[in-house]
């Protein structure tokens, strides 16, 4: 908005009142259409944490539910190995395949699922994830430097809004200087996914020597015999 020269300071404030009472109106609209959108299946407590929950998602890449320290070593990290990618195409088959069918899949892809570079993506979306066959899966990661692995960050989509039977639930994580070598970093976790947890959960890891390869691996998810979604991993350290 330009306001001319030419108006009285008086003038301009009360132009600039009556803009903000706009804005204000327009902001109070758009919430209430949010809330009728999702008033045949959710409470009114209920449809102001989904709202919550998409404003965190949309507009902060670090939610509130976790305060990870040191780097976000996913940034320069590589897939090296994945288990078995859904497809829409083909059904999952027994036993892992190759990256480079992972990534046919991913890049001929026109709707979910996607391979699992989505692990390592940001997302705003329900569906935008890793779809790994089975209620169990692996992925792999080559770091770019040798690290000192602090912690990892798990994320579905928030429960309220979205089935949850397909995120994983069991989980380890391992940690290997070199990736045919033994692991030096062991880590049992659980990622819970109901009313009483945030949708992203942070996993402190126990300390180990800095390591180039971090693997996770599912054990079992929350009831979805065909597919694990895997919707953010994240993992943070500090370069050595």
């Amino acid at each position: 908005m330009i306001l001319s020269s030419d108006l009285c300071l008086s003038d301009q404030v009360k132009i600039l009142e009556t803009a903000a009472a706009g804005l204000e109106k327009k902001l109070e609209a758009a919430n209430s259409r949010l809330k009728s959108l999702t008033a045949e299946y959710l409470n009114e407590s209920d449809s102001n944490e989904v709202i919550k929950e998409i404003l965190i998602r949309h507009f902060n890449d670090e939610p509130l539910y976790v305060n990870p320290s040191g780097d976000d070593l996913t940034k320069t990290a590589q897939i090296i190995k994945a288990s078995q990618t859904m497809s829409r195409k083909t059904a999952c088959e027994t036993g892992p395949v190759s990256l480079v069918q992972n990534l046919l899949d991913f890049k001929t892809a026109t709707e979910p699922p996607f391979g699992p570079e989505m692990a390592l993506m940001r997302s705003n979306h329900a569906g935008d994830c890793w779809a790994a066959c089975g209620s169990q899966s692996s992925l792999t990661l080559q770091l770019a430097k040798p690290s000192i692995v602090e912690s990892i960050v798990l994320e579905h989509v928030p429960y309220a809004v979205a089935t949850y039977q397909s995120a994983l639930k069991k989980f380890v994580v391992r940690g290997f200087e070199n990736v045919d070598e033994s692991p030096i970093l062991h880590f049992d976790g659980e990622f819970h996914m109901d009313e009483r947890h945030p949708h992203v959960q942070l996993f402190p890891l126990p300390e180990a020597k800095p390591i180039s390869v971090l693997q996770l691996e599912t054990l079992t998810n929350h009831g979805n015999a065909d597919f694990t979604c895997l919707y953010r991993l994240r993992v943070y350290g500090k370069q050595q």
